[in-house]
């Protein structure tokens, strides 16, 4: 048995049907969606770019919770 995996999505804000950037690229800044998948459900929040700022060290806390 594997174990579960966590995958956090972000989305750059251009169009819905592109491809997810992946969170390295997102950390730097330029952030419109975040999708967070965890094991028992997803949660998604909006951001905009003042939101994005705050919003990274909490993903950065909550990544390294986890690991």
């Amino acid at each position: 048995m594997s174990d579960p995996q966590t995958t956090i999505k972000f989305f750059d804000g251009e169009s819905k049907e592109d491809a997810w950037v992946i969170v390295r690229q997102c950390v730097d800044g330029t952030i419109g969606l975040c999708t967070f998948l965890r094991s028992h459900g997803e949660v998604e929040v909006f951001l905009d770019r003042k939101s994005a700022e705050k919003v990274r060290q909490a993903l950065e806390d909550t990544l390294d919770s986890m690991l």
